[in-house]
Parts: C-alpha cells; structure tokens; sequence
C-alpha cells in the first residue's frame, strides 16, 4: 500500500492539509469518508463528521481524511462546500479516482477505517447511524 500512497499525492488536490502518507503509523487509527458534492447526504454526513471531530477535539477516536471524487468533469462545487460548511478536515480531490479505486469505492458516502498501522480495520456504506459507522466511532471512545 505504501507504494500506492506515495503515488496519490501528486494526483489531486489537497485542501486544509498537506498531503498524508496513509501508509504511515499514526497514533489513531484513520476514517477514511468517501464523498461526492453532488450527492446530499454525502455532503450532510461531511459536516457532521467535521462537527463531532470538532465538539470532541482531541478525544475524538480518530483522523478524519475525507476523500472526494466528481461526479462530472467540471465539479468545482466539492470547494465552496468546503467553505461554506466551514470544514476543517484534511480533504483531498481524487480526481482521477485513484484512491476510490484502490479502496474498491463505488458509492458515496463510504467509510473506511485504518487502524494506527495502516490496517483496514472497519468498512461500511451509507449514513452515519443506518451503517453503524457513529456507533463504532463512540465505541472507540470507551
């Protein structure tokens, strides 16, 4: 994975960070969330994620990178929305759907969790509290 991962980050934008080696032992583990700007809930879930990492700061379980991919050629909306909603997570623009595709992503919102070695420890589709993805997050937190 490592290869792959040094590889990404000459493809796309990164915004609110620079880039991150996802191969690289971290002190939490990674959420990985997979959205798209032009599907609401993706959108929705990108600023609750971003809200809860911010009311629990330090506490929160994990590191957020939020991995967002168009839907058309000519998707620049995935920027004001990270304005507009204030985010303050690393996102990064795969724009050649690099990352998607080395996770196997084929639907927006997605969740993927790397444990602090790189380890793909969790996975889920769908909204925060239908896929379990909140409850696992808080569980982390016991």
């Amino acid at each position: 994975m490592a290869e792959y991962m040094d590889s990404i980050h000459s493809v796309g934008e990164w915004k609110n960070s620079d880039p991150i080696d996802l191969s690289a032992k971290r002190e939490k583990p990674l959420l990985l969330y997979f959205w798209r700007s032009q599907t609401p809930s993706s959108v929705e879930i990108l600023h609750e994620i971003n809200m809860l990492a911010n009311q629990h700061g330090s506490e929160f379980p994990v590191d957020v990178l939020a991995i967002h991919a168009p839907e058309y050629d000519d998707d620049d909306a995935w920027e004001e929305l990270i304005d507009h909603f204030e985010i303050q997570l690393p996102v990064f623009h795969d724009s050649e759907y690099r990352t998607w595709e080395h996770f196997d992503v084929q639907h927006a919102p997605y969740y993927i969790v790397l444990d602090e070695h790189g380890n793909e420890v969790f996975r889920r589709v769908g909204n925060l509290d239908d896929s379990g993805v909140r409850d696992y997050l808080f569980s982390l937190m016991e």
